[in-house]
């Protein structure tokens, strides 16, 4: 079957958001040799699978999967002999900022789908004509809609959901002292939505990321009053606080005594 592509004329461009063109490859459009767009792609795999690797990120990607290239970051696209995907290229100022809004980057940019999205985009391309750039940013509205959501999470797991978590729950153990643990780390080291993970995240242990995160550092701090630490600016800085009052808050919160208070009831 052929491509089918579909450019946009320069006379229908918006400006802050130009959608260049909509594109069905169906031919194998594998490249092993790194290559570099000079604008954003946002693209769906319609057909078959592949490895994508971009900056130094290795991903499987197939069918429903949605995926990311970006201006000026190299990528190759391995596919087998049935991989098709389609895309939206496009540009301008609102695409960055669309971007930066929904934590899309070169670190994350493969989010899993339900078939209802790429039943859309075939639709879309296949009825689109002389407004092919109205039926493109709709396609690529709706898609960004549906990740900001976590809409495409849900039912689309490329492993069990439940083990998935517990991978978080165990990253979090493991690296709690790291003052730099955050929500949009976490989002970029796991390829989820913010608001997702952290809706889900609750929904399975039945606490928040931040409230279990701060009672596994509390908790290690009492282990270390129990070793005779009696600093409180040294334990915020071993148990993941680059703030020493903000750990001296939370400690109470969680102790109901101010670490100091704590540490001499200890040591009487």
């Amino acid at each position: 079957m052929d491509n089918i592509c579909k450019f946009i004329s320069s006379e229908n461009k918006y400006g802050e958001l130009d959608i260049i063109n909509f594109v069905y490859e169906k031919e194998n459009p594998s490249n092993t040799l790194p290559i570099t767009s000079s604008v954003y792609k946002m693209c769906i795999v319609a057909k078959g699978s592949a490895m994508l690797m971009q900056g130094k990120q290795h991903k499987k990607i197939q069918p429903n999967d949605v995926f990311f290239v970006f201006p000026g970051v190299p990528y190759t696209l391995e596919g087998d002999e049935e991989f098709e995907f389609m895309y939206v290229s496009f540009i301008g100022i609102r695409a960055n900022v669309l971007m930066e809004k929904y934590s899309i980057s070169s670190k994350n940019f493969v989010f899993c789908t339900q078939e209802v999205i790429l039943d859309f985009w075939k639709r879309s391309i296949k009825y689109s004509s002389a407004v092919s750039d109205i039926a493109a940013e709709g396609v690529l509205l709706f898609t960004l809609s549906t990740i900001a959501d976590g809409f495409f999470i849900e039912e689309q797991m490329p492993i069990n959901t439940e083990d998935r978590f517990l991978l978080i729950k165990k990253y979090i153990d493991e690296n709690f002292s790291d003052p730099k643990i955050s929500l949009d780390k976490l989002s970029t080291e796991f390829s989820y939505n913010k608001k997702y993970l952290s809706s889900a995240f609750k929904k399975q242990f039945k606490i928040g990321i931040f409230e279990y995160l701060h009672t596994i550092r509390i908790n290690h701090a009492c282990a270390l009053i129990d070793k005779n630490y009696k600093s409180a600016k040294d334990l915020a800085f071993l148990c993941g606080f680059s703030d020493p009052v903000h750990f001296s808050k939370v400690f109470k919160k969680k102790m109901h005594v101010s670490p100091k208070e704590y540490i001499k009831q200890k040591n009487s």
